[in-house]
Formats: C-alpha cells, structure tokens, sequence
C-alpha cells in the first residue's frame, strides 16, 4: 500500500504543481510547467516499481509524462492550438538543451586523486538520456502534433462543448499512440542492450498504460477546475 500512497501523492503534486503554474502565471506558466515535466519524466521512466492492482513493474515516470498531454490540451483550450504548438516546441527544446548539459558535464574526466563517486552515478544515470531524446523527437513531438490538431477536430465538432470529453478522448488516443512508439524506441530499437519483449509489453507497454488512462481519467475535472482559474485570474493579475 506504500506505493499506492506515493502514487497518490505523485498524482497530487504534479495536479496541484500544474495547475498552481497556471493559476499564478498563466501561459508562462503552462510553458515552464512542460520544460520541467518532460525532463522529469525522461528521468523518472529508468526505475521501475510495484503497485498492488498490477501484477508487473511499471515506469515510474508514467504519471509526470501524462500531464504533459493535459498541459497541451490547457494550452489550446485558453490560449488557441498555435500556442499549444509553441509548448510542444518549447518542451523538447528544454529536453534537448538538458540532455546536451548533462552529457557535457559526464564529459568531463574525474580527478584522478580523488575518489568521486558522482561520476560515476551522473554516467549511469543521465547516458541513457540520449536515447530518449531520440525516442521523443519522433513520438512525443508527433503525437502531441496529433493530440493539438485532434482537440481542434472535436472543438469545432462539438462546437467548443463537453470540455472534460474532448480532453479524456484526445489524451487516451495521443497517449496511445505516444506511449506504444516511444516504448518501443526507446527500450528496444535505440536501446544498447533491448529488453525482453515480456518486460517491454507488461512492464512499459500494458501497464504502463493501465496507469497512463487512471491518470488521465482525472484530467477531464482537471480542466474545469483550470477554466475557473482562467477565469479568476482577470482578478488576480
């Protein structure tokens, strides 16, 4: 039950982080709020966990990297579909910009006459990132183009109504189809040593998603929640 209550708390902080982005810098905010998730969640998806409903591990960084799909859908809702394109832009650039960072800095040799173990940690850690960053280029950058321009298609289909429907349709189809691809690529064709295709299909592919459409299942109230802080902002700024 331990990890149940920091899933929990995992979902709370990221829901409260998002929206408390939003609540006191509006679209600036949005956009910050997407620079860290995504790079957060690149780190968070290399350790693998138990929960008590799933019979394999999962991906720890599954909760963070679906938040990304509501900040898109906040994005276009407040602000229109090329302001969300902008944030899908602005998060892969702050990925890039963090990975190139950090390769640098493990580039550095360590002294010889002293013991560091950060390096070694740094090394293991953040080498893998590199392939995410490949992974992300082709599925989050493609998948959140499809989530912006599937949003759009239903806005106009149902004339800007059932805010919380369009939100969970468009995250559960974009989430689909982000979460199979970069699976996929970044545990099996750009990894160095691929993982079984057991562990790829329960642990990153199935349940993963298991957890990916729980947490998605809150962000339909997530947004109207967000539509009256827009709202009450024009009292706030």
């Amino acid at each position: 039950m331990e990890t149940i209550w920091i899933a929990l708390s995992l979902w709370a902080i990221t829901s409260l982080g998002l929206l408390g982005f939003f609540r006191l810098w509006g679209q600036s905010g949005l956009y910050v709020y997407m620079a860290i998730a995504i790079n957060a969640a690149n780190i968070q998806v290399l350790k693998r966990t138990w929960l008590p409903f799933l019979a394999e591990p999962v991906a720890i960084g599954t909760v963070v990297f679906t938040s990304l799909f509501l900040c898109s859908d906040l994005l276009q809702e407040f602000y229109g579909k090329a302001a969300a394109i902008r944030g899908i832009w602005i998060g892969f650039a702050a990925q890039l910009l963090f990975t190139v960072l950090l390769g640098l800095g493990i580039l550095y040799p360590p002294h010889p006459d002293v013991a560091d173990p950060f390096h070694q940690a740094m090394a293991l850690l953040f080498t893998p990132a590199w392939r995410f960053l490949a992974a992300s280029l082709i599925s989050y950058m493609g998948c959140q183009y499809a989530n912006a321009l599937l949003y759009e298609a239903l806005g106009r289909w149902w004339q800007g109504r059932y805010l919380g429907l369009r939100n969970w349709t468009c995250s559960f189809i974009s989430s689909l189809c982000d979460h199979i691809l970069f699976t996929w690529l970044a545990w099996c064709l750009f990894a160095a040593t691929p993982v079984d295709g057991q562990t790829l299909l329960w642990t990153y592919m199935i349940h993963a998603f298991v957890v990916r459409l729980l947490v998605s299942s809150t962000h339909g109230g997530l947004m109207y929640i967000a539509r009256w802080i827009k709202v009450s902002r024009r009292n706030f700024v």
